[in-house]
């Protein structure tokens, strides 16, 4: 049985005043007694809710100063959105990292909305393939909002080798050269991520604000999968870090300008996309202006980051 259950929380006042919650049965529950609302919840199996390992757990636990709301038995709906549906203009209940606008401050309709898009991320999950699944599981199944979900789902793997499965199922999408294993081991949520976003198509699919905040070195895998030319060269870069290339697709050029037989274009090009400091001295007409948007363009398209140019 899981409960789909939403809190009011006062920051100033730092109290709970509103709960609602919904059961897979249908019979639902809106008041601001806590002790009802205990009663209702007792027995559940999963709670879900939207934010709920780090908002609505949190503050429940700490009205009793125990695990009333196990964080290994939450489903996550706001982590699982952002796993399900990394694809601009992302799911209709979702803005940012909010349920719709109009059912703010009613935590029932919130509940409701919550099981609403459980159901759908259980739809979205059960189109991807077994190895996605597979993947997301192996990175994700001792992470508070999504072990619920697997446990839930009684997902189960024998896999071992995950470094060799998101090679096989993502071969196109990152640098062969990188140290996977690694990643996996230090950030496998900051992965599971960025394996997600890096399978849009959509350049304006990005991750969200909260993201960001609350996984700030995801940013920093997203680079090292897709934003440096591997210095060996592979099909990955070969094909989406070739400056020559993408200055030839994005703006027509076949080749870059020498100055006194030295490539210097060509070297600030990719001293920019290797990610160094550069100062780039050109003449009136030199070409500088290209130097700089042609690896801000490939950079967003690879990482969708943002390069701001102050011309």
């Amino acid at each position: 049985m899981i409960t789909f259950l939403d809190i009011e929380y006062d920051e100033k006042n730092k109290k709970i005043y509103d709960f609602g919650a919904v059961k897979e049965n249908g019979k639902t529950f809106h008041d601001s007694n806590f002790k009802n609302f205990l009663r209702f919840i007792k027995g559940s199996d999963y709670y879900c809710g939207h934010k709920i390992v780090d908002h609505d757990s949190k503050y429940i636990n700490q009205l009793k100063n125990r695990s009333l709301v196990p964080k290994e038995k939450c489903i996550d709906t706001l982590l699982l959105s952002v796993l399900l549906f990394p694809n601009k203009p992302y799911h209709m209940l979702l803005k940012d990292d909010k349920l719709r606008p109009e059912d703010s401050n009613d935590p029932l309709n919130d509940s409701i909305n919550s099981q609403a898009l459980f159901s759908d991320e259980l739809y979205a999950f059960d189109q991807l393939s077994k190895s996605r699944q597979t993947i997301y599981y192996k990175l994700l199944n001792r992470t508070p909002g999504y072990m619920g979900f697997f446990d839930y789902l009684d997902f189960k793997s024998i896999e071992t080798n995950v470094d060799l499965l998101i090679r096989e199922e993502y071969k196109t999408l990152f640098c062969e050269n990188v140290d996977l294993s690694g990643i996996i081991k230090k950030y496998p949520i900051e992965l599971a991520l960025t394996l997600a976003l890096a399978s849009t198509e959509e350049i304006e699919s990005l991750f969200p604000k909260w993201v960001l905040h609350t996984y700030p070195m995801v940013e920093h895998v997203m680079l090292l999968m897709r934003g440096v030319p591997c210095q060996d060269g592979c099909s990955y870069c070969n094909d989406f870090l070739n400056s020559s290339v993408k200055a030839k697709s994005l703006f027509g050029f076949d080749s870059f300008r020498e100055f006194d037989g030295l490539p210097l274009q060509e070297t600030a090009v990719e001293s920019a996309l290797h990610n160094k400091s550069l100062i780039a001295v050109f003449p009136t007409g030199g070409g500088k202006s290209f130097t700089y948007q042609l690896p801000a363009l490939m950079r967003g398209d690879a990482t969708r980051s943002l390069t701001v140019v102050i011309s």
